[in-house]
């Protein structure tokens, strides 16, 4: 049987890895890392620890996800060929790393994983940012975030920003919830090097690392300039609350149907008069009618604003399969004429 030995490298020098991992890596056994961009590799080769990388693929390859099929595929060559070898990662095998992952799920008779695990990347950086213990953190892939994906109540870490141009595309996401200047900090992890900067200068900074992580701090409740979906949840549930609105605990969902109608009506009178600022909190009010609704409905057994945004997002989806599946629609009408296809399906059932 052929052995794949998955040795995460951590976030600091040689000796911080086991004693196992160390005698792994001694053992002449044919190694390979996913890159040499490492302060332990220097070490490594005054060892007497001969390696080849795989750097070369993130320069021929723009798409991470072939990237890694190909980093997959020169595993499982190597390993056939030699009948054991050592793949070796920065930080730790579990966090992080898609090729372990599709090793794992390629595990079979013939292929055998052994992993030795070490400190992952995100470990230290929570460390370094010394928020390790913040009430409510959320971890978030740069490659994988859009503007809804922060939730600015929470510390917000962004892993492996690796280039400028990334940088800049998160600077713009983040502007949609925090202002200019809110506080980010700049994590190289493997340097150990912490940096404070306003959100505006995200893409001015320069030396961006697959090291490199983003520490978002929270906006605290008592100075909040911005607010989030969340926040409305929590407003809505308190004015419904034993201490809160007398009025507001009182209504049901007939004594505020007056109440949405006035409120939809002035959002489309705003509408019409292309008055958007006024808009802007008329929609707000319409959303506050159907929050309020779902809290009454919450009390009452029957449903949440939670079903009510899987309920919409499912009907999205499953309305727009030229979009999210694979019917074809390049004219509006052919847009129409699915939309009223899958509506129709619905009644059928």
């Amino acid at each position: 049987m052929c052995t794949i030995n998955i040795i995460g490298l951590g976030t600091g020098e040689l000796e911080d890895l086991s004693v196992k991992a160390y005698n792994t890596l001694k053992s002449n056994i044919p190694t390979f890392l996913r890159t040499e961009r490492h302060s332990i590799t220097k070490e490594m080769l005054k060892n007497g620890i001969k390696y080849e990388t795989f750097d070369n693929f993130f320069v021929e390859f723009v798409d991470f996800n072939e990237i890694y099929e190909k980093i997959v595929e020169k595993v499982v060559e190597k390993v056939k060929k030699y009948g054991k070898i050592n793949y070796c990662i920065p930080g730790s095998p579990y966090l992080g790393d898609v090729v372990t992952k599709k090793l794992l799920a390629l595990c079979d008779d013939e292929i055998k994983i052994e992993i030795y695990d070490a400190k992952s990347f995100l470990e230290e950086c929570l460390t370094l940012s010394g928020y390790a213990d913040y009430k409510s953190i959320k971890v978030l892939d740069c490659l994988e975030i859009d503007e809804f994906s922060f939730d600015i109540n929470s510390v917000n870490f962004i892993t492996q920003i690796d280039r400028q141009d990334v940088a800049s595309n998160i600077k713009i996401m983040l502007m949609e919830s925090y202002s200019d200047s809110h506080e980010v900090l700049k994590i190289d992890v493997l340097n150990k090097n912490i940096k404070k900067i306003p959100l505006y200068l995200l893409d001015q900074e320069r030396n961006y690392e697959f090291s490199t992580y983003f520490c978002i701090l929270p906006i605290e409740s008592y100075k909040k300039p911005l607010y989030n979906i969340n926040n409305l949840f929590r407003v809505t549930k308190i004015l419904r609350g034993p201490e809160g609105c007398p009025w507001d605990r009182k209504q049901t969902h007939d004594t505020c149907k007056q109440c949405f109608t006035d409120e939809v009506n002035e959002a489309l009178d705003a509408i019409d008069n292309k008055d958007y600022e006024n808009l802007c909190e008329e929609l707000g009010d319409v959303l506050f009618q159907v929050v309020f609704h779902s809290e009454i409905a919450s009390e009452e057994g029957y449903f949440n604003i939670n079903d009510v945004i899987n309920n919409v997002c499912e009907k999205m989806i499953r309305r727009h399969p030229h979009v999210f599946g694979d019917d074809k629609a390049v004219t509006t009408e052919e847009a129409l004429k699915i939309w009223n296809k899958e509506k129709q399906k619905e009644k059928e059932k």
